[in-house]
């Protein structure tokens, strides 16, 4: 047994390690940084900066992209302590943000995941290991995508079966392919379409020619394109990477094959989702008050001040067994964002809008009773819209609202830098004889020598439009302007006549007028690049100067060396 002095003295100890391991949060190997005792986990960096993206990039950018996503993180932590998120303005953002977001996650649970599952999913990643290689032959009957000929699907369907049977009687698959084949590229290739992965082909297509075996011809397939006989020629491996990192592409790819059948599933979701609601619609309501919305169309009002200038009360449709009037549809205008709010442009609008709007409460009525708002993934979308424009809020008060520079300041900066940043590039004055015609040219070139007049020459036989009223006269121009003929303007002296130079498919031949040393451009001139030089420099500042106050403020410290050593 310890005596009592000991035991009093382990559990003071006990105590005192356990307050100080609670009383901080520290680094660790999965956090990039802590911010007002607040671990940020190192995946909400990478989320944001893949690998890829900062792969064998040197420390100092990697360094940069984390201050940046740190500065990112302090403002949103001070925007929130200084109530930007409490504004109405952010409010009302949120909340047709959270209805949009909502929407889309709906659609991706109730619909999209139904017809494109982690196991299909999985099966495509599998399929996407290979490549095939195929030929087909294509028969096409009328009414078809792309289709020319007139015989009828049963007609179509006739000539495929009379082919099966040739090729299970030994015919050659090529010889048949370039004889029959309505796929014009397989008519001198024998229905060769080369090697192809997942996604390339139309659904019934690839799921056909990924079954089969090297050397075996499919029974008919029919397509939007009419009906193939295929056969797989053959199969190799492709470079692939890990099921999560191909996941996207695979969606992406599920999605446009599956369109058709996803648009049918999401329509039978509605029609179920309108009848368990017993939704009805007044369309006679809907008609009388688009005739009264008529006469203000011509007034430019917002819809739902039109709509308070519409004297009816009868339901518009009725839902849950209530009915609805103008007065909720007014409301519902007036949950969007402002800049959203439909304008009142034609009458008949008030149909469509009335029915996006019952459809948007019947989905979002939906997933409450689903509890779908409080789905892990739904939640950190919303969350980080949230802080977003916290953060553009903070911003825009904090930083953007004290940029404008005095006139003062405009005019000591011009001075102080005009010679820097303000200054007139190099130019060139040259006359030119511009000529199509390179026999010409040259006999130009050898009067010129013989004592004509450069001036009178140029007159009357330079060929460049904008110069035929000046004698040739281009006007100043920098380098870069007029290809070869500008390039040895600039390394001519002044009254040098050049030889003709060829000019892409004419040519010039010139004499330098005037060279133009650079010089500083006029304020008035520069105004416009002053200003926005000022701005940027004190915004630079600005930034910097929270950013310095914030990490004392909250106590900030960063883990550099886990991105470090995750980017090489």
């Amino acid at each position: 047994m310890l005596p009592k002095q000991f035991k009093t003295l382990i559990l003071m100890l006990v105590t005192i390690l356990v307050l100080g391991s609670c009383g901080k949060e520290t680094l660790d190997d999965e956090t990039i940084a802590l911010v007002d005792g607040e671990k940020i986990p190192f995946s909400e960096f990478t989320d944001k900066n893949p690998l890829a993206r900062l792969s064998g990039k040197t420390e100092d950018v990697i360094k940069d992209r984390i201050d940046a996503f740190i500065q990112e993180k302090l403002f949103i932590v001070e925007g929130t302590a200084l109530g930007f998120g409490e504004s109405e303005t952010i409010k009302m953002q949120v909340e047709s943000n959270y209805r949009q977001q909502m929407l889309q996650y709906v659609y991706k649970k109730a619909i999209m995941d139904k017809i494109i599952s982690e196991s299909y999913l999985k099966n495509l990643y599998e399929q996407s290991k290979y490549e095939v290689w195929a030929r087909h032959i294509l028969v096409q009957y009328a009414g078809l995508q792309r289709a020319t000929t007139t015989r009828s699907k049963e007609e179509a369907m006739a000539i495929v079966n009379d082919l099966g049977k040739r090729l299970k009687n030994g015919d050659d698959f090529e010889a048949l392919a370039s004889k029959f084949t309505e796929d014009p590229s397989g008519k001198t290739t024998g229905g060769d379409l080369g090697w192809f992965s997942t996604g390339q082909m139309v659904p019934a297509f690839q799921e056909t020619a990924f079954a089969l075996k090297i050397g075996e011809v499919s029974d008919a397939v029919e397509t939007p394109f009419g009906f193939h006989i295929i056969k797989l020629e053959g199969r190799r491996e492709t470079a692939l990477k890990s099921y999560e990192e191909e996941k996207a592409k695979l969606k992406s790819s599920a999605q446009r094959s599956k369109g058709q059948e996803l648009n049918s599933y999401a329509s039978s979701f509605l029609d179920s989702l309108k009848n368990a609601r017993g939704l009805t619609m007044n369309n006679d309501a809907i008609t009388a008050i688009v005739q009264e919305l008529e006469p203000l169309v011509s007034m430019r009002l917002s819809l739902d001040d039109a709509l308070e200038k519409v004297e009816f009360s009868d339901p518009i449709f009725t839902y849950d067994g209530k009915g609805k009037d103008t007065k909720w549809v007014i409301n519902e205008i007036r949950h969007l964002e402002e800049k959203r709010r439909p304008k009142l442009e034609k009458a008949e609008q008030f149909s469509s809008l009335i029915e996006t709007l019952i459809m948007q409460n019947v989905i979002l009525d939906y997933a409450k009773e689903q509890n779908f708002d409080n789905d892990d993934e739904f939640d950190a979308g919303t969350e980080s819209f949230k802080n977003k424009h916290i953060h553009d809020a903070f911003f825009a008060e904090k930083i953007n609202d004290n940029l404008e520079p005095s006139d003062d300041e405009l005019m000591a900066y011009y001075e102080e830098y005009k010679n820097e940043k303000y200054m007139d590039k190099e130019k060139v004055e040259v006359r030119e004889i511009f000529l199509k015609d390179e026999t010409k040219a040259n006999d130009i070139y050898n009067r010129i020598q013989s004592g004509e007049s450069f001036e009178k020459l140029a007159k009357t036989n330079t060929e460049r439009k904008s110069a035929e009223n000046t004698s040739g006269l281009i006007p100043p121009f920098t380098k870069g302007r007029y290809g070869e003929m500008g390039k040895a303007a600039f390394e001519m002296n002044l009254n040098d006549i050049s030889k003709p130079i060829k000019n892409g498919n004419a040519w010039s031949i010139i004499r330098l007028e005037a060279k133009y040393a650079p010089e500083p451009i006029s304020f008035d001139k520069a105004k416009g690049r002053i200003k926005s030089d000022i701005k940027n420099q004190k915004r630079k500042d600005l930034i910097a100067e929270y950013k310095s106050n914030l990490e004392k403020k909250y106590d900030v410290e960063i883990n550099y060396e886990i991105a470090f050593t995750f980017y090489k």
